[in-house]
């Protein structure tokens, strides 16, 4: 097991900046993400010890059965947002992993779900995001590896 705190940052007026907890295990992973200070630096060393925010606000797991195959998933645990889910696949589909567990805790301006769209700016972040979490899981997927 390894895990290590990423801080993302995307274009959006007013929220800037995620912070990204990643467990690593052997061909899974486990990412938490949820906003963090726009002043948090990109140091592991300065990423508050404890954000601030809900584990499983939106909580998906995605399973695959290898590098760039399709993958199936199922949300665990959703309150006001329907981008986890979603974004598991992908990026489970990506990797090739397993397993990819992924929680978000977004702001309630990126949240996805109901019968109002996004704004563009805030499709872009979210877009941003996904970018940012992927390459949080390319640097972790050698740990996932035996």
């Amino acid at each position: 097991m390894h895990t290590r705190a990423f801080v993302v940052r995307v274009p959006h007026a007013h929220n800037r900046t995620f912070g990204v907890q990643c467990v690593a295990l052997r061909d899974s992973m486990m990412l938490w993400c949820g906003a963090v200070p726009n002043d948090t630096g990109e140091d592991e060393a300065q990423m508050p010890a404890a954000p601030a925010g809900c584990l499983a606000r939106d909580w998906s797991v995605a399973m695959t059965a290898g590098a760039r195959a399709h993958s199936t998933g199922t949300c665990l645990y959703r309150a006001d947002s329907e981008a986890a889910l979603p974004m598991a696949q992908r990026l489970a589909s990506a990797t090739g992993l397993a397993q990819l567990y992924l929680s978000l805790d977004l702001p309630p301006a990126l949240c996805v779900g109901g019968m109002v769209p996004l704004a563009p700016e805030d499709t872009q972040a979210l877009h941003a995001l996904e970018l940012g979490l992927k390459d949080v899981c390319r640097r972790m997927l050698p740990y996932t590896r035996p």
